[in-house]
């Protein structure tokens, strides 16, 4: 078996000793993640409001697009930083990152300020509480680049299932006392827009620290 491996090693000119393992945590991590999404999907189609769905996507939406503010391409240079033995790139990186995620704050501060004047205040709750926890979500998840250079794929499949995992609890807890308490659009938006920055930034904060 040894000698095929090598045999196609140099056939293709790739080290799949690398390759499979991380192809194997890679594929089991995405498994996963795709069936919590699913769960979570139909949970928000089937107990929360159309308002409160479609505004709470509209959030999501501009947040994605603010998102050019955190730098993303910086995550590919720590991955490949590390993985050539630069491994001090990862504290530099993260700080560029996460003082690019201030920007995305300050421009949820200009997004609630105009929702308020606009008088569209659940929209404007909701971006004020992007703005205060965003920098957790986009500035701290610089960890999965670095575990990607360090070739620990088990470790970044595992820490993702269980960011993944606990995002969905907080959800799922969210979404029920919504539905179970009838509670008004303002409200509403604003607890679904906290569960999901927390759900997401709790787990960063402690991976990020590790």
């Amino acid at each position: 078996m040894k000698k095929i491996l090598k045999a196609a090693e140099r056939f293709f000119r790739v080290d799949l000793s690398n390759i499979a393992p991380s192809s194997i945590w890679l594929t089991i991590g995405k498994t996963i993640d795709t069936g919590l999404a699913l769960l979570l999907a139909i949970a928000l189609a089937r107990y929360l409001s159309k308002d409160v769905y479609g505004e709470y996507r509209y959030v999501l939406s501009l947040i994605g697009i603010f998102g050019i503010f955190t730098l993303p391409s910086i995550g590919t240079s720590i991955t490949r930083s590390v993985a050539r033995g630069y491994a001090g790139t990862f504290r530099k990186g993260a700080l560029y990152i996460f003082l690019g995620s201030i920007g995305l704050g300050m421009v949820s501060v200009i997004s609630a300020l105009y929702f308020y004047m606009t008088n569209n205040l659940p929209l404007a709750s909701a971006f004020a509480i992007t703005a205060l926890l965003i920098p957790l979500v986009e500035g701290l998840g610089s960890w999965r680049p670095f575990l990607d250079g360090s070739k620990e794929f088990k470790k970044k499949a595992y820490r993702n299932t269980i960011s993944n995992i606990f995002h969905m609890v907080l959800m799922a807890c969210a979404i029920g006392f919504i539905y179970t308490s009838s509670a008004p659009p303002l409200f509403a938006l604003s607890l679904m827009v906290s569960a999901y920055l927390l759900g997401n930034g709790i787990p960063n904060v402690i991976f990020f620290l590790k």
